[in-house]
């Protein structure tokens, strides 16, 4: 080691021995650390020595390097050179983008003035549900058919009704706008009847009167008399017309639900086609456009073990 590097190395522990000793003195006193009370008090010597040492410090050039990363992470807007037009925005063509395309439409919207759709958030207190005959109906399993033929209860029409089940006690919970839930447990625990609650789906089930369900302030029984169409409940069985295609089924799926305002003029069977094609591309589902149910069921099957 140099003299040099030896003189800087000394002259440090002696600094950093000075101040220890101020903070131990300010805290004998209770008074508060003062930076600039302590460095006045270092000796001559060591204070020049941590002015030489922070006036080597790079601090202009930093300032101006940041400013000019600062400069170069300007926002740009990617769809600037995008056109309607563009490949990208096409659900038909091989390049299309779901991301690209949802920011165009966000910034269609808010150039037309068109208001994003809401999204309702929902809660749920003192949630007390029972449920008698068809709503009790649990999941089937191997030991469940087995087992079948000798409960005359579940095939004779003139069997005795079955008594009333407690299923869902004292659930709270709440959940916000935009979040989205899980629901998990075995068969027969009560989460298709959760799930249906809250939706409003209770042929079959009772709600106690001291339950209380909320969507974003809005009642249930509101809810579903004024605003019906916005909250609904998709069951685990499938249910379609068979003689009807994929687009045909989901293009009335989408003429329903087809909103006022729309962009750029569109006419509803244009908007319906179009947001049909976009859902169909996303799920890579458009080769059945023209498949009629069954079969596009028996694909789906197909990709998904796939």
């Amino acid at each position: 080691m140099t003299e040099e590097k030896r003189t800087s190395s000394s002259r440090s522990s002696s600094i950093h021995e000075d101040v220890t000793d101020m903070r131990q003195q300010y805290k004998r006193r209770g008074s508060k650390f003062d930076d600039a009370s302590v460095f006045e008090s270092i000796n001559p010597e060591n204070r020049a020595e941590l002015t030489r040492i922070a006036s080597n410090f790079p601090l202009q050039r930093r300032a101006t390097g940041s400013q000019e990363s600062e400069a170069r992470l300007q926002r740009k807007d990617t769809l600037e050179d995008i056109g309607l037009d563009h490949p990208s925005l096409d659900p038909t063509s091989g390049q299309f983008d779901q991301y690209k395309w949802t920011r165009m439409r966000l910034k269609l919207m808010d150039k037309e003035g068109i208001p994003r759709p809401p999204s309702t958030g929902v809660v749920f207190q003192n949630l007390n549900v029972s449920g008698s005959g068809s709503a009790l109906q649990y999941q089937s399993t191997v030991g469940s058919i087995l087992l079948e033929p000798f409960r005359p209860s579940g095939w004779l029409s003139f069997a005795k009704k079955s008594p009333e089940k407690h299923i869902l006690r004292n659930f709270d919970g709440l959940l916000k706008s935009g979040e989205m839930l899980i629901v998990l447990g075995r068969p027969g625990s009560g989460c298709s009847t959760f799930l249906k609650t809250l939706c409003g789906q209770l042929h079959g089930l009772k709600l106690r009167k001291s339950s209380e369900i909320q969507y974003n302030g809005v009642s249930m029984e509101k809810m579903h008399k004024e605003f019906k169409g916005e909250v609904l409940y998709n069951q685990e069985v499938d249910k379609h017309f068979p003689h009807l295609t994929v687009g045909q089924t989901l293009e009335f799926a989408a003429a329903a639900r087809t909103p006022e305002n729309r962009l750029l003029g569109l006419k509803r069977q244009q908007f319906a086609k179009h947001i049909t094609k976009v859902a169909m591309a996303v799920f890579g589902l458009l080769h059945t456009y023209n498949t009629k149910g069954m079969s596009c069921k028996l694909e789906i099957s197909e990709n998904r073990s796939s």
